[in-house]
């Protein structure tokens, strides 16, 4: 079966949902050892909601521009990525 062409216009609202939408989750990515210099960095992140800590990954939660502020913002941070609904690894 052949997917429907995606209009420009189409592909614009289905951005924008998925950027203003549902909080997503996310993973920061630091140096191991930095786990709780790098967590108390993004808990200062307005509508940061702290999730797990790993060796290296700090899981946290929020409306998605906190990727690009905890990028920006968050000095021991190295890389944020975002949960894709899905995938087998989850991140």
């Amino acid at each position: 079966m052949q997917q429907p062409h995606l209009t420009q216009h189409g592909l614009e609202r289905r951005i924008k949902r998925r950027l203003t939408g549902t909080p997503g989750n996310f993973a920061a990515i630091t140096t191991p050892g930095l786990e709780e210099y790098a967590a108390r960095e993004i808990s200062l992140l307005e509508g940061a909601q702290m999730g797990p800590i790993e060796k290296g990954i700090i899981e946290f939660s929020g409306p998605f521009d906190l990727v690009y502020q905890a990028n920006l913002l968050c000095g021991s941070v190295n890389r944020v990525l975002s949960a894709m609904e899905g995938s087998r690894s989850g991140w």
